[in-house]
């Protein structure tokens, strides 16, 4: 199945795009794809997610309705569990590969394990197979947290907790059991669409 490379950056107001028609997905992700979120709903996801500034919002909150974005449901609630943080990217791809079968998901995009260490969340987006309604380039974005990290709930600070200095095998060492689980899963047709995820920089 076709996969269309990265879409644009549809918040930058320097891209052309025509506003979405909202018309139901088709292809490989159209099995698992549940409600489309409104223009109002992605404006208000993005303010959440992003520093908007008071001068700014007339300029990008237009631009909303050209983003095309979907729940996928079937990601709400999953976890995939792991002992060393070197193994996150193939955990998550796995169950990518179990929860969305039949599509070629590429392991080639590594997960951020810098969030992980610092925030306690995972929050990656990566190429997904492209919208055959549309035939626009996708992504699938999915945010959840890691909790618990052997049987403890983790909190923010639970990395610089456990290793007060970085420990000499690096993200290789084995931690123990830890736990993701993702709370919210993207389907859209812009770079980074930040539905759900809060602002944590």
């Amino acid at each position: 199945m076709p996969f269309a490379g990265w879409p644009p950056d549809l918040w930058n107001p320097q891209v052309a795009a025509q506003d979405d028609d909202r018309r139901p997905v088709k292809g490989a992700m159209e099995p698992f794809v549940g409600t489309q979120y409104s223009v109002e709903q992605i404006w208000t996801y993005y303010r959440s997610h992003t520093d908007v500034y008071p001068d700014e919002e007339a300029q990008l909150r237009p631009l909303a309705a050209r983003i095309r974005a979907f729940n996928v449901p079937v990601l709400s609630g999953a976890t995939f569990t792991i002992t060393r943080l070197s193994d996150t990217t193939l955990a998550l791809y796995a169950l990518l590969t179990e929860k969305l079968p039949g599509i070629p998901w590429d392991p080639a995009h590594q997960v951020h394990l810098g969030r992980i260490k610092k925030y306690g969340i995972i929050h990656e987006v990566v190429e997904a197979p492209l919208d055959g309604a549309t035939q626009s380039a996708m992504v699938l974005e999915v945010y959840g947290h890691l909790d618990p990290v052997n049987g403890q709930t983790a909190g923010r600070d639970w990395y610089r907790e456990l290793y007060p200095s970085e420990p000499s095998n690096g993200e290789d060492a084995v931690i123990g059991e830890m736990i993701f689980r993702l709370s919210l899963a993207t389907y859209a047709n812009t770079r980074t669409p930040g539905i759900g995820v809060p602002f944590y920089m």
